[in-house]
């Protein structure tokens, strides 16, 4: 391992694309400030004005995911 690697906690779920069943499976964004805000696990947390969260799902749906598309989605 090189020094510029970084290691997350187990515990916290890895940014990907797509809705998700819970922490363990990833997380979009709006599903990571759920779990960051102690909310109920959902995209639609209530920490975030309905139009940011909207635009989160979109812009998430529609980037890449690094570790490439898994059929669990």
């Amino acid at each position: 391992m090189s020094g510029n690697e970084a290691h997350l906690p187990e515990l916290v779920p890895v940014l990907s694309r797509g809705k998700h069943r819970g922490p363990r499976q990833g997380a979009c964004f709006m599903e990571l400030a759920s779990y960051l805000a102690g909310e109920r696990w959902s995209d639609q947390p209530a920490c975030t004005h309905p139009l940011l969260a909207a635009l989160a799902r979109d812009v998430n749906d529609y980037s890449s995911d690094p570790v490439g598309d898994r059929a669990d989605r």
